[in-house]
């Protein structure tokens, strides 16, 4: 799965020496009820469109230089019964550790897949990527998204006062990590 090359960043294990991957394209996650596979151009909908959903993005106050960065990904969330995509997960390019992002469907929330994508996505970055944490910055104001964190794994970080200027004039988001190298097993109920 890996090349040779080797790459120092932070946030990895190895003093910072991890292989660098390539070829996370060919990766394909499974929990047997939402599956992870590449983002195709195909699979952009008007979700991210939505009100209630758009709210919680903005543009960074300091943007990451452009970067060509193939070791970060960029999922589409797939329903394993249907082959339905219902959302997206992705790592901003640049950022070290990895920030990872997502989106649900407003249709498919409060099912658990939003806990189940972040889960795979995480346990793939911290158990096969290499890296020993993986960062997730969420407004304030999204609760949900606080919770599914939470039931992933994450732990509330502290806040970073000028990360993006949200849609409603906020500038702050909370800070969640998840560090370590064992899967995070969630509780799930039925």
């Amino acid at each position: 799965m890996f090349p040779e090359a080797i790459h120092r960043v932070p946030g990895c294990a190895n003093d910072g020496k991890i292989p660098h991957v390539t070829n996370w394209r060919t990766v394909s996650l499974d929990d047997g009820v939402v599956s992870l596979r590449q983002w195709e151009q195909a699979d952009r909908d008007d979700a991210f469109r939505e009100p209630e959903l758009g709210r919680f993005f903005g543009s960074a106050i300091t943007p990451s230089p452009p970067v060509d960065d193939d070791e970060m990904p960029a999922f589409a969330i797939v329903l394993v019964d249907s082959e339905h995509v219902v959302g997206k997960i992705w790592c901003r390019a640049g950022a070290r550790p990895p920030e990872i992002g997502y989106y649900l469907r407003r249709d498919a929330w409060g099912r658990g897949y939003a806990t189940r994508a972040l889960t795979l996505a995480t346990d793939w970055l911290l158990l096969d990527a290499g890296f020993t944490e993986v960062e997730l910055c969420i407004h304030p104001g999204n609760e949900r998204s606080h919770k599914v964190a939470e039931r992933s794994g994450y732990e509330r970080d502290g806040t970073i006062e000028d990360y993006a200027q949200f849609k409603d004039g906020t500038r702050r988001a909370l800070r969640f990590v998840r560090r370590g190298s064992q899967p995070h097993r969630e509780r799930r109920e039925g």
